[in-house]
């Protein structure tokens, strides 16, 4: 069993460059061991493409950098492409190594919001009610960011939870965000004053409660409710913090 643990938690740690938005993690309940239903750790990222990690070969698969490598080079900001495609991600690896690898896997939308829906309903986001409330069926409609998953649809949470998971989330969450933004904090505050601080923290607790109490979640810690610029945090812990989530997943898993 410790060797298990500690496997996990290597892994993550060494894959922390690859998680820069959303984990959601699942783990067995203690209570049933007879069963020995496996633990999961799912872990989606938003806008990750095919030279951001050493799995895929660049040129064989559509990203820029294996465009620029095949001499299409109309994008000459340096951003656009790493110049060396080679990635430190030697546990995604073994994922890719020792499991299944996809070639061909599409999310439902290149949108977080709406492919984070299909993932945790099985439907396609345009099925959403709170979408169609605003997009009526037979109406024009562009699925951006408005595809919210209601504390009342059936989703991946409840549905592990009856088959005896204890549920856990850490990261991005962007399906809904009755707590709202922020307010009353400027951009250029201090979150180390008492008065920020505290703010802050009454603010990102609801997030917390709202997830346990609304989704379904056992666990939510180390979240953020949306896109870390409109969370109306200042400027200073507009950043994600890569670290902070990953030690909150083994926190969960531990």
């Amino acid at each position: 069993m410790a060797a298990n643990c500690y496997n996990r938690r290597s892994f993550l740690k060494t894959s922390a460059v690859a998680l820069p938005a959303f984990q959601f993690i699942n783990k067995s309940a203690l209570a049933q061991p007879v069963l020995n239903k496996p633990n999961i750790v799912l872990i989606f990222v938003d806008d990750l493409d095919f030279d951001e990690t050493n799995v895929y070969e660049p040129t064989q698969y559509p990203c820029r950098t294996g465009a620029h490598q095949l001499g299409f080079t109309q994008w000459r900001e340096p951003w656009r492409y790493y110049s060396d495609p080679r990635m430190l991600t030697p546990h995604i690896d073994s994922l890719a190594r020792d499991g299944a690898l996809f070639s061909r896997f599409y999310v439902t939308t290149a949108i977080c919001t709406p492919s984070r829906y299909s993932l945790l309903t099985g439907r396609y986001a345009s099925k959403s009610p709170a979408f169609l409330q605003n997009h009526p069926p037979g109406t024009l409609a562009n699925i951006r960011w408005d595809t919210l998953l209601q504390s009342d649809e059936p989703n991946l949470v409840l549905q592990l939870k009856k088959a005896g998971y204890h549920t856990g989330m850490v990261g991005k969450w962007h399906l809904g965000d009755p707590v709202g933004r922020l307010q009353g904090i400027p951009e250029d505050a201090d979150a180390r004053r008492p008065d920020v601080a505290r703010k802050i923290r009454e603010h990102y607790e609801q997030g917390e409660d709202y997830l346990r109490e609304e989704i379904g979640f056992d666990f939510a810690e180390r979240i953020y409710l949306r896109n870390k610029e409109a969370l109306g945090l200042p400027g200073a812990l507009q950043h994600h913090n890569v670290e902070w989530i990953v030690e909150g997943a083994l926190n969960f898993i531990e």
